[in-house]
């Protein structure tokens, strides 16, 4: 009986286990009854004087409350398998809420409670335990995707949206909320990602050629712009939603470009790769203010600069990469998050989090 059960646990650990429970019957036992305390006592985990503590009430004989409590696990931890146990514990969500709850999306298949207990801790962890809860609601742990690591900028959506921070809610299409489809706010998620990495770029490095260049053409300028802020005040200024393409000019999908008489804006382009004309750009769209028809002279203002543009820029390379950083500008970005989790090992560079992002969006 002793080996059923200790086969349920993770094979690292089962010597240890196994050693653990012949020093006593009450020691047996706990690897039937707390698995958790169990695997937290055998490995070794947590303050010694804890498990000391801990151990001491086992071999007296109380109530797996008490020893919960000396080990610091919440008390819905005695219902989780021994499944999910493979590495350290850690600090586990502790409302009553959350406790009430829980246990009713442990996933049955307990095969699939290892990554399912990964990621409802990392979760806890790197949002609260609202977002630990909706993660545990999922139905995708039969994937057997066991990194936690693409779970940050999903997380941090969520911290933003729930911190009611003002800057990161103003490039959020939607915040997120525990009513939310994983998939869907995956989408928003990478949405306001997208945004947040266009919005670090320096607007006074442009360093990827003439297309990153304000151009003076016939006694007009064409300004590209490349941030939220930057397309935001140009659908101000025009009224028309290019302010809602932030997301797009972040994936590199599109370019977009003001046209200027002065400080006057005229036009704004949308400027695309011809796919069947290898690299050759053409204007997708044209519009001048209240999306109104932008005039002849502009037309061939447009036509004109494009012809001197060349192949378009972003074939084969992603349009972030080509973007200059500010990195006071992106540590600014992300600094209530990082001091709201100063004790996590975070993600922070641009490129770890785009990588992180892609993964999140493949797994979906």
């Amino acid at each position: 009986m002793l080996d059923v059960q200790l086969r349920r646990y993770h094979r690292s650990y089962r010597r240890r286990l196994r050693k653990f429970a012949h020093t006593g019957i009450r020691m047996r036992d706990l690897v039937f009854a707390f698995p958790a305390a169990a695997f937290t006592l055998a490995g070794g985990h947590g303050d010694c004087r804890r498990r000391a503590d801990a151990l001491a009430l086992v071999r007296g004989g109380a109530g797996l409350r008490d020893v919960a409590n000396a080990l610091d696990l919440p008390g819905w931890s005695r219902r989780i398998p021994p499944e999910a146990f493979a590495e350290p514990i850690g600090a586990l969500p502790t409302t009553d809420d959350f406790a009430r709850r829980i246990v009713g999306l442990v996933p049955k298949d307990q095969q699939c409670t290892t990554m399912w207990f990964q990621w409802v801790k990392r979760s806890n962890i790197l949002c609260d335990d609202r977002f630990a809860l909706w993660i545990a609601k999922q139905q995708f742990w039969h994937n057997g995707h066991n990194g936690c690591a693409m779970l940050q900028p999903l997380a941090a959506y969520a911290w933003f949206s729930l911190a009611d921070n003002a800057a990161a809610l103003r490039l959020m299409a939607r915040p997120w909320s525990p009513k939310m489809r994983f998939a869907k706010a995956v989408a928003f998620a990478t949405d306001w990602i997208q945004r947040g990495l266009a919005g670090q770029c320096d607007p006074n490095g442009r360093e990827a050629g003439r297309w990153l260049e304000t151009q003076r053409c016939w006694g007009f300028q064409v300004v590209p712009l490349c941030t939220p802020e930057e397309l935001e005040q140009e659908g101000r200024r025009m009224n028309h939603c290019v302010g809602t393409y932030a997301a797009k000019v972040a994936r590199g999908e599109c370019l977009i470009y003001s046209i200027r008489k002065g400080a006057k804006s005229l036009g704004t382009v949308e400027v695309l790769p011809h796919w069947s004309i290898d690299g050759n750009p053409y204007v997708a769209q044209l519009r001048g203010p209240r999306n109104e028809d932008a005039g002849d002279m502009i037309r061939s203002v447009v036509k004109k600069w494009l012809s001197r543009q060349g192949p378009y820029p972003l074939v084969g390379s992603h349009w972030l990469s080509r973007l200059p950083s500010d990195d006071d500008r992106w540590a600014s970005f992300w600094s209530p998050y990082r001091n709201a989790k100063s004790d996590c090992k975070l993600l922070i560079k641009p490129v770890e989090i785009h990588h992180a992002l892609k993964q999140l969006v493949q797994y979906v």
